[in-house]
């Protein structure tokens, strides 16, 4: 490791410094990262589902399980690639035993919720640290580090949120007329749709890794250069590189000066007596006591831990510190706390005020008011979808007549005599207005508020089964149509 081919600025930083600068690595390299990510990531996931196919679920949660895997590649690269010496994708495709046999084991089992594994990670990986060693070091480089568990909880939620909002906009593409039908996935779900939801996650994952192994990698070469003064050995080199450079000329000054003085007169010189073998001896064993006697103080090779109480509004010059104290992690638990309660009580707050407002549109919902005059039947169209949609075009009996076809097998006549006399009771009876220009979908939401909750239900059903019919050339089961005649007139013949 060459701390002069370093690719940033080596200073102490306080946490959410560091983590500023892993996000801005980890977007410097993000293509680079991510990739590496994939090299693991890819097998795992086309693993999982092939010997997972009947049970995808278990397929996506063993590709989530699999994280601390994935993230051993990035590192790797990027520690080599921050001081100028980044490894090629393929060297990392040939040789994965450089950096995916180190705690491995542990990763997976017992170490895998652990909540600062991106700050972890490079004691075991970049220092080869195991067993008692590597709890050793990372005691002295956690110390007062409650950020790096914080990083942890923080991109799990940019994970979650990416994700939900993937589904959500793609649920929002389907037409409002399919949603009914699809709900059945969460009942009984497909499996290329469950191996489409594993392919959202993985690549959500993908998206965030880099982002999240470059902040922890960060706050690792931070802790390193507060206790190591990384900083000032380097700036100590670079003094040492200025002064080689003046050497040449300073030694000839030097040489020039000691001729000068090689010419001028010197006086007599006088002789000084050499110090006595006796003498120097005696010295050195008082020099030897001293050095024992101050050594021996309880000065020297004491270590002390003194905790004590400090006020909550400390000075400038104490809040401009990390905060990494022994009790800095009960600070920041108290602050997130506070918040979490803050943003509770709003929520409280936006539901009472919600509740009130549907409390207040039912009471003057059962607020009699003036009865509207008949709008007359001929407002409404004639035609709608090629159907005849007047009071005039339907037999007296609706539902006996619709049956009696799908009695003779003609499914799409008594489908289209259920579904032209349902549009013509929602115009003639329950003064339900449809333009001309409305398509089935915008007829069910104009019917709903006035059939209620049954007639919305059996009116959803009847324009599901007519759009199938129409549309995608799908009969329905003669089973189906016969439930839906029976229901017809519990809804549609009340209203005569």
């Amino acid at each position: 490791m060459d701390l002069e081919r370093i690719q940033t600025v080596l200073r102490p930083r306080t946490p959410a410094e560091a983590v500023d600068l892993g996000v801005l690595l980890g977007r410097r390299w993000w293509w680079r990262l991510a990739a590496a990510w994939a090299l693991t990531a890819g097998p795992v996931l086309a693993a999982a589902h092939l010997l997972l196919w009947d049970h995808l679920i278990l397929a996506g949660l063993a590709v989530w399980w699999f994280k601390p895997l994935y993230e051993k590649a990035p590192l790797y690269y990027l520690s080599r690639a921050l001081f100028d010496d980044a490894p090629p994708l393929r060297a990392l495709a040939r040789h994965p035993g450089r950096y995916l046999g180190r705690e491995l084991i542990g990763d997976l089992t017992w170490a895998r919720l652990r909540p600062n594994r991106a700050f972890a990670a490079p004691v075991a990986l970049l220092e080869g640290l195991r067993g008692r060693q590597r709890r050793t070091r990372m005691a002295l480089l956690g110390r007062g580090q409650s950020t790096a568990s914080w990083l942890t909880v923080v991109f799990a939620h940019f994970e979650g949120v990416l994700y939900l909002s993937l589904i959500v906009l793609a649920w929002g593409l389907i037409p409002s007329h399919l949603t009914p039908e699809l709900t059945a996935y969460f009942r009984d779900p497909l499996p290329w749709l469950m191996a489409v939801d594993n392919l959202v996650l993985t690549l959500v994952m993908a998206a965030v890794a880099p982002f999240y192994v470059a902040a922890g990698f960060a706050l690792y070469l931070n802790r390193r250069v507060a206790l190591e003064g990384w900083d000032i050995e380097l700036d100590f080199r670079r003094l040492r590189q200025r002064l080689e450079g003046a050497r040449a000329p300073a030694a000839a000054a030097v040489l020039l000066a000691a001729a000068l003085l090689a010419l001028l007169p010197s006086g007599p010189v006088r002789a000084e007596p050499a110090p006595r073998p006796e003498a120097a001896l005696r010295d050195r064993q008082a020099a030897a006591a001293l050095m024992e006697e101050v050594l021996s103080a309880d000065a020297f090779g004491k270590e002390e831990t003194i905790t004590t109480w400090q006020p909550r509004f400390r000075a400038e010059a104490d809040q401009a510190d990390d905060g990494g104290g022994d009790w800095g992690w009960l600070r920041d638990l108290g602050q997130f706390l506070a918040s979490a309660g803050e943003g509770l009580l709003w929520l409280l707050a936006g539901a009472a005020a919600v509740a009130v407002l549907l409390f207040l549109q039912r009471w003057l919902a059962q607020v009699e008011r003036p009865q509207r005059p008949r709008r007359p039947a001929t407002d409404g169209p004639e035609v709608l979808f090629g159907l005849a949609v007047t009071p005039e075009s339907l037999p007296a009996d609706v539902a006996g007549r619709a049956r009696a076809l799908c009695r003779e097998g003609r499914t799409r006549e008594a489908l289209s005599l259920l579904y032209r006399a349902s549009i013509a009771r929602l115009i003639d009876r329950f003064e339900v207005i449809i333009p001309a220009s409305a398509t089935e979908g915008e007829c069910l939401r104009r019917a709903r508020p006035a059939l209620g909750p049954d007639g919305g239900r059996l009116f959803a059903r009847l324009t599901a089964a007519w759009q199938q019919l129409a549309y995608a050339h799908r009969t329905p089961e003669a089973a189906a149509v016969e439930a839906l005649c029976q229901e017809w007139p519990t809804v549609f013949a009340e209203a005569a």
